[in-house]
């Protein structure tokens, strides 16, 4: 990111509502440069998506690469209760322990996992179907014929999997209720007064979460007497797989899952093998997910030069999990202009201009690439876009997950404010039970593995949705913060990576005690920080001693600041 205090020419583009967004009330301090300069623009978000478009790709086209078996390593020490356990061997003994429910010699409740191996053969024999329907039809089928088999074949494995024991795992968990969930259908969200609207093919949520999007058709009488079991047992068989009658919450969402198939592809799916059994992974083709991978038939499985997509080592997935970058010492750092948090996130790489160049010559070549459909973005770059979505929805998130399905093979997108990474591909049918264990370290993450920050305690004050957040001050003991997030002059940040801002009203006994009433009220700012730089309340200080030579100047108070910890 460009240094706070640069001069000389910007990276990012002029804003073309400047004026307009100029009298906005709350204002944040300046992005950096790349995907975190949208919030700028966020006027341009479901008016003039291409403007957008150019940042995420750039963002993706920079992601590193991981070995599946290495993505599903750090998925499993980060749901483990012992995350010091060796982790190939760890991998090996669950892809051991699922194999009864990949070869449908499991049940629960009612529940077979022979329903799996049905499911997939759907899902394998539709590919035939479609493929003959585009050959005798010469137009392209539609994918949405493999939501229901996907969806339904997932959910019978998560039943199955509740019940597998492996040393080091723990429990599902039940405040999540994790379930796969049909979506197709537009969510919407507000950012700085304007709606964008995006329709993800299939969501990983809640189940409390996916059941309410359907509350319009329930008998409320007979629905309350169903116990929780049997209510998600009713909506696996049918409402997992249908289109939500309620729009879902971009808060709700943990995951979500595009799919797509490769235009001109001759062949179909291979139908599953008669048993599964542990095997070494087989790389798929590609290996890796370029973009623009499904709009050029030529394009070779090896990234080109412009992208410079760099492999993970194997050392990015340490004990917390996986990174996108060397995390930074220190932790994270929260400030308040009027009472603000921030995150410090990690060390800036090194390179100086070098690095600039290089990505201002990956946004060039983004926006210089022709597209077989120039109004739909890359399934990379879509599923990029969920996730900016899932970023903003949030208050201070630190990590994400999204699922791209092409025909018979799952990539893994792991995303952070320093970067993303994908794994190599997963084919769920050949090697289903691969796919099986992610299923099964994703049932066991806390909402905090899924990215959230359980800091944050969400509660409803005169209908509308805050958070509460307290904090120890060494000058004032306990803070009460009550951020109202569902405030409309509440500043959003739409990207991927970067600082990250976001601004939002607050209100809080304890400062009003210390400090009054403030005239224009108080704020709230959260961003992730960089360890290498000095920080803003050190800057303000400093600030604030120059300031006394100018009897005009204005300089922001801040009440208090704190760290949150990752």
């Amino acid at each position: 990111m460009s240094p706070a205090g640069e001069t000389g020419t910007l990276s990012t583009p002029e804003r073309a509502n400047a004026q307009a967004h100029g009298a906005s009330k709350i204002k944040s301090t300046p992005n950096s440069r790349g995907a975190a300069v949208v919030s700028e623009n966020i006027s341009l978000v479901g008016v003039k998506v291409k403007e957008i478009r150019p940042w995420i790709e750039r963002d993706i086209e920079q992601a590193k690469q991981c070995k599946a078996d290495a993505m599903l390593e750090a998925l499993l020490q980060r749901a483990s209760c012992t995350p010091k356990i060796e982790q190939s061997e760890f991998l090996q003994d669950c892809l051991k322990a699922v194999l009864l429910v990949c070869n449908g010699q499991f049940s629960t409740k009612g529940i077979s996992s022979l329903g799996i191996k049905t499911a997939l053969k759907k899902y394998a024999i539709y590919a035939i179907v479609r493929l003959l329907r585009i050959e005798s039809l010469q137009r392209p089928g539609l994918e949405s014929g493999f939501y229901s088999p996907f969806i339904e074949a997932t959910n019978i494995a998560l039943a199955c999997l509740e019940k597998i024991k492996v040393a080091g795992m723990g429990e599902p968990v039940s405040a999540v209720d994790m379930i796969c969930q049909h979506n197709d259908v537009f969510m919407y969200q507000n950012h700085q007064g304007v709606r964008s609207s995006r329709k993800p093919d299939g969501v990983i949520l809640p189940f409390n979460s996916a059941y309410a999007a359907f509350e319009d058709e329930q008998d409320g009488k007979q629905d309350k007497q169903k116990k929780d079991g049997a209510k998600r047992k009713a909506h696996m068989a049918k409402n997992a797989m249908e289109k939500p009658t309620v729009p879902l919450r971009w808060e709700d969402v943990l995951a979500c899952i595009e799919f797509k198939r490769k235009p001109g592809k001759k062949q179909g799916i291979k139908p599953a093998p008669p048993s599964y059994k542990v095997k070494d992974y087989v790389p798929t083709k590609p290996e890796h997910l370029p973009v623009e991978y499904l709009n050029d038939d030529d394009l070779a499985p090896v990234p080109s030069e412009t992208q410079e997509t760099q492999s993970a080592p194997d050392n990015t997935c340490p004990s917390s999990g996986l990174s996108a970058a060397q995390p930074s010492k220190g932790g994270s750092n929260s400030q308040a202009a009027g009472s603000s948090s921030g995150l410090t996130a990690a060390q800036p790489p090194k390179g100086g201009s070098d690095s600039k160049r290089k990505a201002e010559d990956a946004l060039e070549s983004a926006t210089k690439k022709p597209k077989v459909k120039p109004d739909e973005p890359d399934v990379t770059v879509q599923t990029g876009l969920y996730a900016a979505e899932m970023f903003a929805a949030n208050l201070a998130v630190n990590n994400l997950l999204n699922l791209i399905v092409v025909d018979d093979v799952i990539w893994i997108w792991y995303y952070d404010r320093q970067g993303t990474i994908q794994s190599s591909g997963i084919n769920f049918i050949q090697d289903l039970p691969r796919f099986m264990v992610l299923m099964y370290a994703l049932q066991q993450f806390q909402i905090e593995d899924w990215g959230r920050n359980k800091d944050f305690l969400p509660v409803q004050v005169d209908g509308k949705q805050c958070h509460e957040f307290k904090v120890q001050d060494a000058e004032l003991g306990e803070v009460d913060l009550l951020l109202h997030t569902s405030h409309d002059e509440r500043v959003t940040h739409y990207g991927l990576q970067g600082r990250a801002t976001h601004v939002v009203p607050v209100t809080s006994e304890a400062l009003t005690k210390k400090y009054g009433n403030v005239q224009d009220g108080m704020v709230a700012k959260i961003f992730w920080g960089e360890a290498s730089r000095t920080s803003e309340p050190e800057i303000l200080k400093r600030v604030k001693e120059i300031a006394k030579k100018h009897a005009a100047a204005q300089v922001p108070v801040i009440f208090m600041h704190y760290s949150l910890q990752l």
